[in-house]
């Protein structure tokens, strides 16, 4: 079977399913929907693929509810007669919560199937249905909870233990590995300048604040915060000094403003010049608030720097047997890899506060012009990380299923997929994106 769950939509809706078949296919449960999987011909291709399905799903928005499309009946009519013969299950996602209108829709849905209210993908509504269609398919319980959800919903993930010497190594890789990649853009905003002072959002143990920022004689104070505390400890104990001071800070505290007030008054910074922010934002639940929060301390003239991620961008060819694609997507629903799909919201959420003339400054940074060296720094940033993080999500939760099998899968699969990836003709993009903005 190519699919499991079949979706019935009317147009209006056609975001809204791309979006839910995202996060159902990150899951692996294989949807066919009209738009992304009709070849030809729609009279012969969906009454087929309804019947091929295990699970037809109904999306019903306002339209749907009130005046459903010929088209729309004829599916659920089909469906309806599978499901009385026990050959499939049926269930309908409402995005609206206006009650079923037209007579015919009634009839046939009645109570056949089971109804899931979802406003825009919100994590509840979201969770409960995934939870519904993996116990339909035979796949066990849902491996998320509320708030969790990978894919394409932030969640807030704080994990960092800087006892981690694996994790540590990764981090320090990649700081040298993303100087080439927009070393040029810091230069940018720093060079011809004096007396700058720096806020670096997210500085976990100082080292990409002080590689980047704290040998240049543009900067005059350097303030770094991070909700860590071993990681600002760490920060103290090898980087404070005159120029640089760390601090335990919150930015999503009720209390950060008035805090960083006091840090700002105690080293004389009226507003700072340049505020910092590196792969932090795709590990937050609500980075615009943030972002809003922030700009009001950003000097006039000042720069925004922000580094995220985007795996949108992340490829890697050729893939002949799609064990790459595979790791990318254990990555996009594993709780401890953050949301990673960030960066491509950061503009829209940086014009939404009011910020000025920003800038996308880079986009993917790849493999083709890199030494065989960076190229094997590269696969370690991400790949291992990928492989690392599975093992600990399945050494805390040893009978959970996705987990184990992705787990078994990487095990024996990633020796293999290394020497892959070693080879002259693979090419390796990881989507790392990096902006600009003033206030």
């Amino acid at each position: 079977m190519s699919h499991e769950v079949f979706i019935s939509y009317q147009t209006e809706s056609q975001a809204f399913v791309e979006q839910l078949c995202k996060l159902l296919e990150s899951y692996d449960i294989k949807c066919w929907y009209g738009k992304r999987d009709v070849i030809s011909n729609h009279a012969s291709e969906i009454p087929k693929a309804i019947r091929g399905c295990k699970v037809f799903l109904l999306v019903v928005d306002e339209n749907v509810a009130t005046h459903p499309r010929g088209d729309i009946l004829n599916e659920v009519y089909l469906a309806s007669n599978l499901f009385k013969k026990g050959l499939l299950d049926m269930m309908s996602v409402n995005i609206t919560n206006i009650e079923y209108e037209d007579d015919e829709l009634l009839y046939h849905l009645g109570r056949l199937q089971k109804k899931f209210l979802i406003d825009k993908m919100l994590p509840d509504g979201a969770i409960n249905l995934l939870a519904e269609l993996l116990t339909r398919l035979g796949r066990g319980e849902c491996p998320v909870s509320y708030g969790n959800v990978p894919g394409d919903v932030r969640y807030k993930n704080d994990y960092f233990d800087i006892n981690d010497d694996h994790e540590c190594e990764r981090l320090n890789t990649q700081l040298h590995i993303l100087k080439k990649f927009d070393s040029d853009v810091y230069d940018r905003i720093l060079s011809g300048r004096k007396g700058l002072s720096v806020l670096d959002i997210g500085c976990n143990e100082g080292n990409l604040t002080m590689d980047r920022f704290g040998k240049r004689p543009e900067v005059r104070k350097i303030i770094g915060i991070d909700i860590n505390a071993d990681a600002i400890e760490s920060a103290k104990s090898n980087f404070e000094n005159e120029k640089a001071s760390f601090y335990l800070l919150n930015g999503e505290d009720a209390d950060f403003g008035y805090d960083l007030a006091e840090i700002r008054e105690k080293h004389d910074i009226d507003k700072f010049d340049i505020i910092h922010i590196s792969m932090l934002l795709l590990h937050m639940e609500n980075p615009s608030k943030l972002l809003k929060r922030i700009k009001p301390l950003l000097s006039k003239g000042g720069k925004l720097f922000i580094r995220d991620i985007d795996d949108t961008l992340t490829f890697v060819h050729p893939d002949p047997m799609g064990g790459f694609n595979r790791m990318i997507r254990i990555c996009a629903r594993e709780e401890l890899s953050g949301y990673r799909h960030s960066g491509k919201e950061i503009y829209s959420m940086l014009i939404e506060n009011g910020f000025r003339n920003v800038a996308l400054e880079k986009k993917g940074l790849d493999t083709s012009q890199m030494t065989l060296e960076e190229k094997d720094a590269l696969f370690h940033t991400y790949f291992s990380f990928i492989y690392e993080d599975t093992k600990i999500l399945y050494l805390r939760n040893p009978e959970n299923k996705r987990v184990l099998d992705d787990y078994n899968w990487l095990e024996n699969n990633y020796g293999a997929l290394k020497q892959e990836y070693d080879r002259p003709e693979t090419l390796f993009q990881l989507g790392f994106v990096t902006y600009t903005a003033e206030k």
